[in-house]
């Protein structure tokens, strides 16, 4: 079990996380900004900004697991929000999610992803 202030999770054999919470994280430029696959079970996006992914933003990938929300996040820059591909219902929109605002970043690097104008989500966040 490993646990933070902002990511708490409980790993079980079955081939996917169960029982994460992924909140206030600023996660940029990469394919997808977050993936979940195969088996993956309770799992809680939630104030995290998601910006610049080449594919999506959230990609559900071969997801069978159930009771994954994506919920109250900012996402930009990627050609979709939440791209599906598997099980019905495995993963749900929880709403809330504001697609196609960026965030104005201060500036991108390790002092940087400052977003005076979405203060409660991300890294930055005074949550």
């Amino acid at each position: 079990m490993l646990e933070s202030p902002w990511i708490t999770c409980t790993a079980e054999p079955q081939g996917g996380a169960v029982g994460v919470v992924v909140r206030f994280n600023t996660i940029y430029n990469s394919s997808q900004n977050v993936s979940l696959s195969r088996d993956t079970t309770r799992v809680v996006l939630e104030r995290n900004i998601l910006v610049k992914a080449r594919e999506s933003n959230v990609t559900a990938y071969k997801l069978d697991g159930t009771a994954n929300v994506i919920r109250e996040n900012v996402a930009d820059a990627a050609p979709v929000f939440l791209l599906k591909d598997g099980t019905p219902g495995s993963v749900i929109d929880g709403g809330g999610n504001l697609r196609g605002h960026d965030p104005r970043f201060d500036s991108i690097g390790c002092e940087g992803f400052n977003s005076a104008r979405f203060k409660s989500y991300g890294a930055r966040s005074h949550g």
